[in-house]
């Protein structure tokens, strides 16, 4: 053990979490969540030989909603700006937050649902 990573070792001891890329931060945040979106705690911290289960939520509403239903196959983001007739800007943002909430997933140049 070096002395200059002395730091980060008792970081890791007392639970922080290893990050290399944006994907192991968003699911670090799923993770912590996902007891919240279930309605229970147990999720996080019940019998972890019994499979998780998932929770059904509503299909959001708005700008969020239509994107999800336009993404019946993937799409481009200017293949969806131009089907939706928004502005490529804002629909950037709308698809960044769905992507964060698990609910649309980036593959290259195309976002899919996750179903």
């Amino acid at each position: 053990d070096s002395p200059s990573s002395a730091g980060s070792l008792e970081l890791l001891r007392h639970g922080a979490h290893l990050v290399v890329e944006p994907g192991d931060v968003l699911s670090i945040l799923r993770q912590d969540a996902r007891h919240l979106f279930e309605g229970t705690h147990a999720a996080r911290t019940g019998d972890p030989a019994r499979e998780p289960t998932k929770a059904v939520l509503p299909e959001p509403d708005g700008m969020p909603g239509e994107i999800l239903r336009a993404l019946d196959q993937p799409r481009t983001g200017d293949e969806l700006a131009e089907q939706l007739g928004v502005d490529p800007g804002s629909l950037r943002s709308e698809l960044t937050m769905l992507e964060i909430q698990g609910l649309v997933r980036r593959e290259g140049s195309h976002f899919i649902r996750v179903r």
